[in-house]
């Protein structure tokens, strides 16, 4: 094993910098677009990169979204044509961090077998690549969060939503009803 790595596994890691600026800026375009709880779902690997084509596919996806706090207390008036514009850019930070998943563990795996990697360095590549696996996990944690109104505790509250009724946290319940807003927690935010 060489005692320096080659100057591409460098490169490499340069390129797949840029990439995790990027996918920063397309995550924080999505939370300043509240575009985040509009994939209600985690589908891990290459399921969860397939766009909806057909109008029957967009309205599956648009009615898994109406079943949401955020839908009923914001976006109620929202259409197929809004909902598809925050789609997009959760989806697009979705699947950029697949990219970075292959376009880190693909070459890493290469370099490694090929010996091109010093042997403390290896270590090095497997602790990013879980670490990249592991943010995808946080993610969609982050994101389940908001998907739902928070548990109640104590004296149970509910906020009246058309169709029925949400349940509140304690916390929550010295606010009026329309000053509950549906967001993802922010400790998982500051781990994802």
């Amino acid at each position: 094993a060489p005692a320096v790595s080659k100057p591409v596994v460098a490169l490499h890691l340069y390129a797949l910098a840029f990439l995790v600026y990027a996918i920063v800026v397309v995550g924080g375009l999505t939370r300043l677009t509240e575009s985040g709880l509009s994939i209600t779902e985690w589908n891990p690997g290459f399921k969860g990169m397939r766009l909806p084509i057909t109008t029957p596919e967009w309205e599956a996806e648009w009615d898994k979204y109406k079943q949401t706090p955020e839908f009923h207390l914001l976006n109620s008036k929202m259409s197929l044509d809004d909902f598809k514009a925050i789609y997009m850019w959760e989806w697009g930070h979705r699947v950029l961090g697949r990219v970075i998943g292959v376009a880190f563990v693909l070459p890493a795996a290469y370099f490694v077998t090929r010996r091109w990697v010093a042997p403390g360095t290896r270590w090095k590549l497997a602790a990013i690549a879980a670490g990249i696996g592991f943010q995808g996990f946080l993610g969609w944690f982050m994101v389940k969060s908001g998907l739902t109104a928070p548990e109640p505790s104590g004296r149970a509250k509910t906020v009246q939503v058309e169709g029925g009724e949400l349940p509140t946290s304690a916390a929550q319940t010295s606010a009026a009803a329309a000053d509950w807003t549906p967001r993802v927690s922010h400790f998982r935010l500051a781990m994802h």
